[in-house]
């Protein structure tokens, strides 16, 4: 009776140790798919772009220390995971997403602070009840581009983005709102026009 007790109480704790390293590696992997924490959408881009910077170091860290703890706790898993077959397969799966992960999160980093500024790639201008947001992408750049979006306040600070134009990167612009119609004014005097009666302009919350 009391090795069936002890045999249990082994499968439990590797169980936990085998959730462990499953939650630090394949959870950041998950939410790497999605927008930052799932779309969670909150107060502004600018802020969510600053957010998803802090959260990467984050899930640098739930990784890296993921794959120590796979190493550490190898014998236990490999207890759990009987089937010689079935573990070498997860550990070399397991290992290969860290890795990727690993990489992937380092050059984020890079590209984060030798990127443009993000007062620059975030653009925001009110009108009442909504803004027109506007998201730049590899300013300066040969395949530069500006995205254009109504940008709608939802319940608990969180926010709407609709999608409304894309553009070439238009260097310093201005907008201004006449009869429902958005004017994009360049400095060489360029205009691009969309018309907003064609979209829900934040009616509902």
């Amino acid at each position: 009776m009391n090795g069936i007790l002890i045999v249990k109480e082994i499968f439990r704790k590797n169980i936990s140790l085998l959730t462990v390293v499953l939650l630090l590696i394949y959870i950041p992997f998950i939410e790497s798919f999605s927008p930052t924490l799932w779309g969670l959408n909150w107060n502004s881009p600018l802020l969510m772009d600053k957010v998803g910077w802090y959260l990467r170091a984050v899930k640098l860290f739930f990784v890296s220390y993921g794959l120590l703890l796979f190493i550490k706790w190898e014998v236990q898993i490999h207890e759990l995971l009987s089937v010689k077959a079935i573990f070498y397969l997860f550990k070399v799966f397991t290992f290969l997403i860290g890795i990727l992960q690993i990489a992937l999160l380092s050059i984020g980093f890079l590209f984060f602070h030798t990127g443009q500024s993000l007062d620059r790639k975030h653009i925001e201008k009110s009108y009442g009840d909504f803004s027109i947001y506007t998201l730049t992408r590899d300013v300066g750049g040969l395949g530069g581009s500006q995205y254009f979006y109504i940008k709608c306040p939802k319940y608990f600070g969180r926010y709407q983005l609709t999608f409304i134009k894309k553009t070439d990167w238009l260097r310093d612009f201005d907008s201004y709102i006449n009869d429902d119609v958005l004017f994009i004014k360049t400095e060489s005097d360029e205009t691009h026009q969309v018309n907003l009666s064609e979209y829900n302009l934040c009616n509902d919350k």
